[in-house]
């Protein structure tokens, strides 16, 4: 694919001689010959036109092989008309193998003296089943005999509604023959052949970039710009991969898929002209939008204007873009950008080697090889430049890589002793914190368990009055008792000694069971306040419980003497005794217990319940109020440490939390908690049946 619009004039073809009309060949250069003088046409259709004997003297002269819009006369409606040229073939060439290659614009039939020898494209008197068909450099043997006129007649129609152009530099003849001997068709056909090559070349470099990019984009996604250079490298191999591997020889498909490609093209040049901007952090500004719209521009006017539109988009867009591109890459050299240089290069390339394309052009064949290889080399050098400056950026992040891992390799080595010694100090540090924590939490422990005593002391207090009332009173009437023993003794009255002696013995049994009583309070509280010894003994826990109740209750009211609350018990009587630790289980019973007549301050007709029961294996103690109850998401809270509902300096947060883990850590049991808020709350503890 090459600008051959550039061209001006066909080079001098050699030797021959027309006489009279005749178009003779006397000898064959290397080029071969053009047979472009000698032709005549008439319009209409009649078999006697392909006729060797046919007077055609009348007939209008024409030089078919010119543009077929600078031929006013002919008809591009479908008409048919023929064309006519005599050929005389000299001696000296009588042992030449000759071959006639053409190239067209429409449908033709070729008669040589008379019979048809080639039919190339569809003529049909119905103009809708002509189709125009171009060869190009598909060849057929002519069979020429020396010092014999031959009459070369040819059968000729367009196809009509055919939109012509010169896109991708096409020129449009209406009728172009060449001959050549087999050896020189050979050399042209290989000159040809390299141009498709190039084409190949280009179009598989394309292909290979774009798969690139597209690979880059799919692995960072982020970096939408490999989408850019990937969209462009697609969208161009489709020129050059089509005129590479495909011969288009059908008119009317060729000039629709040219503007195909013409718009492919603009919008592939658009991306790449849009991915360097970004590239490079170029502002998009007037030049950018002037380069846009000439492509835009030059898309419609290739559609609309036969002679220029092509060169609108083939020079002047491709040119102005591809000047855009190394105008960016010199400014952003200029300003130091990474990479800039390479892109620069590329642009500098692309500027030699399209001015070595348009000089070789001008000289013709000679320079035939340079040509293609300028234009082909003008076409990929950005985007080859674009590819290295890809390459050379991950070069560059690859070293950059290595040498911080190199610097964090060094960096660790250095800082490796700092951070071990660092290690055994935070160790030891560590280690001093959590004594000091474990001495903090049993410090919290005990201050828990001084509050519950504290909570505990009048309730204990007003329990353990009534035993030493009672002691005292028996103490009182026995010493009254003793002095009228005395006195019955003096008069002798041993019936009446005997009977208060009895009384005497009876009050010293009061005595001794109350004082117990009140050891055994005393007792309780000191183990209350003293640390667990974690020994279990069978306990009875509906003695415990009604006694927690009662000392919690008197204690509040001791604290309190507004305090008021109605409380009463549903002990199971069958309960047995269990394995617990009982001062443990004690405080346990004692804080749910003090929770549940803290919740019903301020609650009309308050009431605590406490039930025990048996289940299978195991034994439940429920404490129930109906206090204001908890949300879904206090209850989520309820046995965390430190959490408290109680306002600030009533409660440590520490009583659920340490009953929680009495009962399940400590006694393998289950507490839970059941709440609606607004009616009340129940904690249920489950202790599993250890007898010993």
């Amino acid at each position: 694919m090459r600008l051959l619009a550039i061209l001006f004039l066909f080079l001098p073809l050699g030797a021959f001689s027309q006489k009279n009309e005749i178009f003779q060949i006397d000898s064959l250069p290397k080029e071969g010959i053009l047979l472009d003088k000698g032709w005549k046409w008439h319009a209409g259709d009649s078999p006697d036109f392909a006729k060797a004997d046919f007077d055609d003297s009348k007939w209008e002269g024409i030089d078919p092989t010119k543009d077929i819009f600078d031929l006013k006369n002919l008809s591009k409606n479908g008409d048919i008309f023929w064309l006519r040229l005599p050929l005389f073939l000299s001696q000296s060439i009588s042992k030449e193998s000759l071959i006639m290659t053409i190239k067209q614009s429409g449908a033709s039939e070729i008669f040589l003296d008379g019979k048809l020898v080639q039919q190339i494209g569809v003529i049909d008197k119905d103009k809708t089943q002509i189709k125009a068909i171009s060869p190009g450099r598909e060849p057929f043997s002519l069979r020429l005999l020396p010092n014999q006129l031959h009459i070369l007649a040819v059968r000729y129609a367009f196809q009509p509604n055919i939109k012509y152009g010169t896109h991708f530099a096409n020129t449009n003849s209406v009728l172009r023959v060449k001959i050549n001997s087999l050896k020189s068709w050979h050399i042209e056909d290989q000159n040809q052949q390299n141009e498709t090559n190039w084409n190949i070349v280009v179009a598989v470099i394309f292909a290979t970039l774009c798969v690139l990019y597209f690979a880059f984009y799919l692995f960072f996604p982020s970096q939408k710009i490999n989408l850019f250079f990937a969209i462009y490298n697609g969208l161009q191999f489709l020129p050059y991969g089509f005129s590479g591997f495909f011969t288009l020889k059908n008119v009317d498909f060729f000039y629709g898929f040219s503007n195909i490609l013409i718009f492919t093209a603009v919008i592939a040049s658009s991306f790449l002209l849009l991915a360097i901007y970004r590239l490079f952090e170029q502002k998009i500004g007037i030049i950018f939008w002037l380069v846009l719209i000439l492509g835009i521009f030059s898309i419609f006017f290739s559609l609309y204007n036969y002679q220029w539109g092509w060169v609108v988009f083939g020079i002047g867009f491709n040119f102005s873009i591809n000047l855009e591109l190394f105008r960016i890459a010199i400014v952003s050299f200029l300003k130091n950008k990474k990479g800039a240089w390479i892109i620069a290069s590329g642009g500098f390339i692309f500027c030699v080697s399209w001015i070595l394309f348009l000089y070789s052009n001008t000289k013709g064949g000679e320079m035939e090889l340079i040509s293609n290889f300028s234009y082909a080399l003008a076409q990929i050098a950005i985007p080859i430049s674009v590819a290295i400056n890809l390459g050379y950026n991950f070069a560059k992040t690859n070293i950059s890589l290595q040498q911080k891992l190199l610097e964090v390799e060094v960096l660790s080595s250095e800082k490796q002793q700092i951070l071990e010694s660092q290690n055994e100090q935070l160790d030891k540090l560590v280690a001093q914190r959590t004594q000091e924590l474990k001495a903090s939490q049993a410090q919290l422990i005990q201050s828990e368990k001084l509050a519950s005593l504290g909570e505990l002391t009048a309730g204990i207090a007003h329990e353990i009055q009534n035993p030493l009332n009672f002691v005292t009173n028996f103490s009182e009437v026995s010493g009254e008792l003793v002095d009228e023993m005395k006195e019955e003794i003096e008069k002798g009255n041993t019936t009446e000694v005997k009977e208060i002696a009895q009384d005497l013995k009876q009050n010293l049994e009061k005595i001794n069971h109350h004082g117990k009583r009140a050891s055994d309070i005393v007792k309780g509280m000191l183990g209350h306040s003293r640390n667990s010894t974690g020994e279990k003994e069978l306990t009875d826990i509906n003695a415990m419980a009604d006694e927690y109740l009662r000392l919690s209750y008197h204690g509040l009211r001791a604290k309190d003497n507004t305090f008021i609350s109605d409380f009463k018990t549903d002990f199971d009587e069958n309960l047995p005794k269990i394995e617990v630790v009982s001062q443990d289980m004690g405080r346990v019973l004692l804080n749910l217990i003090n929770n549940a007549f803290y919740a019903t301050k301020g609650v009309k007709s308050p009431l605590v319940e406490i039930k025990t029961a048996g289940v299978e294996n195991g034994i439940i103690v429920s404490i129930k109020d109906n206090g204001k109850g908890m949300s879904e998401e206090t209850k989520a809270k309820i046995f965390q440490p430190f959490f408290t509902t109680k306002p600030t300096g009533e409660g440590t947060g520490l009583g659920l939390s340490l009953a929680y883990d009495i009962v399940t850590k400590g006694h393998g049991g289950t507490i839970e908690v059941e709440s609606v808020e607004g009616e009340g709350t129940e904690f249920i503890v489950k202790l599993p049946i250890q007898t010993i």
